[in-house]
This record gives C-alpha cells, structure tokens and sequence, in this order.
C-alpha cells in the first residue's frame, strides 16, 4: 500500500521552498556540487557541512505487493522521491533538485524474528534550472532482527550499500560505498493519541563509509564524510493509526553529525532499517 499522506505534505512543503529560494538562472556548474546519490539515501532534513547546506525532503513512496512469510519471500516496489535545496557560500547560489530513483526489495523472514531485505533501484535526477540529467543507481542489503525484553522491544540492524550518480554529457560522477549499524530500543506508553498508546523508540545508528562520499569545494579540496551518526526519535501507536486507508503512520526526527563537521537536524519514519 503506498504511504502517501505523510508524502504529500512533503512535497507541497518543498515545493513551496523551492519557488521561494531558488533562482532560476542557477550557476554555471550547478551538477557540480549536488551529489545526487548521496542526497537521495540520506533522508529528509537540513544538513550542513563547512561551506555547504542541503535542505532534504524524501518522500519513502513504497507499495507492498506481496507480504513476507516464514519461508516465502515479501517484495516492495520502492518509488521515493528527493526534492533537494543545495546551498553553497563557495559558489554562491542555491540550486534545487528532483529525483526519482524507483526500485524493487525483497523480505526474507530467515528466523520468525529475523529479517533480511536486499534491494537495487535506478532512476534519474535534474536540477531545477535546467542543466543536465543525472542517472542515479544503488543496490544494497539490510537485515533487521528484533526481542523483547520486559515491556521493551530491542532491534538491531546491519546493513550496507554501493551508490553512486552520473551526470550525462560527461558532468561530474560520485559514488559511495558504506555500512549502517544501528539499535532501537521502543516501549508502549499509556500516553493516549487519538484514543490510541502512544509508542516512543529511540534509536542510534552509524554509517561507516568505505570509499568517502564527497561535496566539491571552491578553491580547495572536496570536503569528505568517512563517518556518519544519527541518534533519533520516532514516535508511533498501538494499535496502528490509520489514516484514508494508509496503516502504519509513524514519524519522528533526530540529530545526524560526522566527518567535517558535518551536522544536521533529520526527520524519519522509523529506524531506518
């Protein structure tokens, strides 16, 4: 079922964002300094590194077509869209983006509390003022295995991912190799959301990069990120709140920082494995 409510206010909001900050001449090598693939799996928020910010809105479009089940394999068409706000000092311009990387997951339920989801999606990515397509490409594995401990749930994740972008005509190429680790840790609250329990997680995840993802600079050397770390909320209920069809809303935010001080404010909707 695709999870659209939540999706729509984003896009709305970042086009909003988009007609109001971003000029339309743009500068000359605005592919440049937008590296498509990173902003397209690190999730939405605003993030600062040196000289360099980013406004990310990702709407996680996705469609579960066929549910996991102990010895037969779930699959989810990915759809996600990225809006992207990339300001840089150095070139002193914003620059806004949309892409569209769709994809295809497969769950595998190893154990009845043990999952292992390998995925791959391709699309493309543009800039608003005009400059060339971008082909965007990733193919990765998470795993995701979860206990309960008193009136806790405790998850754990592991994961990894190659990336990387292509801007056409011979522009710029990034890619990035990485892997994610993470724990959460969710209790049931008798604080009441629309007459249902609140549900609040915590969680803590690192993204160790095994070939840096880099942001050029002007007049000096790329800045590079080896190291990502995100500490988050996310908050939910029991039983699940359900909106014009769409089960499963849950949201949070968190604080993401790592190599060159890099450093945001992230939003999320759930751990992200």
């Amino acid at each position: 079922m695709l999870r659209s409510t939540q999706s729509r206010t984003y896009l709305l909001a970042a086009l909003l964002l988009v007609t109001m900050f971003v000029r339309a001449d743009g500068v000359d090598d605005e592919e440049d300094f937008i590296n498509y693939a990173f902003a397209t799996w690190i999730g939405s928020g605003a993030y600062r590194m040196s000289a360099r910010k980013m406004f990310i809105l990702r709407a996680p479009l996705s469609w579960q077509f066929r549910e996991v089940e102990q010895g037969k394999p779930g699959y989810k068409a990915l759809l996600p869209v990225t809006l992207g706000i990339h300001d840089s000092t150095d070139f002193g311009d914003k620059v806004g983006s949309l892409s569209f990387v769709p994809g295809l997951q497969a769950d595998f339920m190893l154990q009845p509390r043990w999952l292992v989801k390998p995925y791959a999606q391709a699309g493309i990515g543009q800039d608003f003022s005009g400059g060339n397509y971008a082909f965007i490409y990733g193919a990765g594995i998470k795993t995701l295995t979860w206990m309960e401990v008193n009136d806790y749930r405790l998850s754990f994740g592991l994961g990894g991912l190659v990336a990387g972008s292509k801007v056409s005509d011979g522009g710029n190429e990034e890619n990035f190799s990485k892997i994610d680790i993470g724990i959460d840790a969710g209790r049931e609250t008798r604080i009441k959301l629309f007459n249902q329990n609140l549900v609040v997680n915590a969680f803590y995840a690192a993204s160790y990069f095994a070939n840096d993802a880099e942001f050029p600079q002007a007049d000096e050397k790329p800045g590079k990120i080896h190291v990502l770390h995100e500490i988050g909320l996310t908050f939910s209920s029991n039983p699940e709140l359900e909106f014009a069809g769409i089960s499963g809303l849950r949201g949070g935010f968190g604080y993401m920082f790592g190599s060159n001080n890099f450093q945001g404010l992230s939003l999320n909707a759930g751990f992200p494995f």
